[in-house]
């Protein structure tokens, strides 16, 4: 699971970004994990973001 996590992450954000040192990538990996948590969409959760898939569920039970 974190394998697919760690090549996600490097797939959509990190080889799109230019991440010319440290620095500038930890200002940036805040922003990706938000994308990624609340936009991206995540096949497994029907292709919504965990967001949005959470809401949904709330709203289920």
């Amino acid at each position: 699971m974190s394998e697919a996590f760690v090549a996600t992450i490097k797939k959509d954000y990190v080889y799109t970004s230019d991440c010319k040192d440290a620095q500038t990538v930890m200002k940036l990996f805040k922003e990706w994990i938000k994308d990624y948590n609340h936009v991206a969409p995540h096949s497994g959760l029907g292709m919504k973001s965990p967001v949005e898939y959470r809401k949904l569920m709330d709203r289920v039970v």
